[in-house]
């Protein structure tokens, strides 16, 4: 039941990404960083990696795809967005991994 949610988050935040590229979407970041928030609860252990990873690219990359002549500042404006709810997500993951790994070492 949960995956379901984490997936819904994931698409929200995506399409609140593409459409804010289009319109203004009001409390856009709020939103992204919540969204981030929720999803990153069930990213698991194993993917936690490539969340971060995923997060630094889309933070640094969004602004190299600026460049881009016509599309590259509504791209770079999606990326970046996009890179919002992921970075947001990661440090999540990150919380949840220390809780996690914490209470292991408590409760033997």
């Amino acid at each position: 039941m949960l995956d379901k949610l984490y997936a819904v988050a994931r698409a929200v935040a995506l399409i609140v990404a593409i459409a804010g590229a289009f319109v203004v979407v009001p409390y856009a970041t709020l939103l992204l960083v919540v969204l981030g928030i929720v999803a990153g609860v069930g990213i698991s252990s194993e993917h936690t990696t490539t969340v971060m990873i995923t997060a630094l690219v889309l933070a640094g990359g969004s602004k190299v795809v600026e460049a881009i002549p016509q599309v590259g500042v509504g791209l770079g404006g999606v990326l970046s967005s996009i890179g919002t709810a992921y970075m947001a997500a990661a440090l999540t993951a990150i919380v949840v991994g220390i809780a996690m790994r914490t209470k292991s070492e408590w409760i033997k």
